[in-house]
């Protein structure tokens, strides 16, 4: 490590965004499976900041000043790590937005706005809108 200083201020980026982002992923689902108001917001908002952390971590391996050699030889993980970051989250900030499900579970829930939105309907989902989507 002392060869390459740059690893070690890597790995505590990376550990500290990991950490940072392991937090708000138990927070979103906690939120989801108890059924908070904000849940589907909370994990939209998860969803994103979990996407800006892909992009950073895409290039923070590079900013190691590790030998090109080294680095040319990370490009193909790094490139998948990549891409399966972006369809991780693409399947489920799509399934958030579209889902007949997630709409009768957070009725009060708004994807147009990204807002919740008051209804004068009760705060149980219809039973005949569980049927539908089943």
């Amino acid at each position: 490590m002392d060869q390459f200083p740059g690893i070690k201020m890597l790995l505590y980026t990376d550990g500290i965004l990991s950490t940072i982002l392991m937090i708000l992923s138990i927070r979103a689902g906690i939120a989801l499976w108890s059924i908070k108001p904000d849940a589907v917001k909370t994990a939209k908002k998860y969803l994103l900041i979990f996407l800006g952390y892909s992009v950073i971590s895409v290039f923070l391996p590079f900013m190691a000043g590790l030998p090109s050699e080294a680095n040319d030889a990370m490009i193909p993980e790094v490139a998948k790590g990549g891409l399966q970051s972006l369809v991780f989250f693409g399947v489920w900030y799509s399934y958030l937005n579209v889902s007949k499900r997630v709409k009768a579970t957070y009725p009060n829930y708004s994807v147009e706005d990204d807002s919740l939105t008051i209804s004068s309907e009760s705060e149980e989902p219809n039973k005949s809108n569980e049927q539908e989507i089943k």
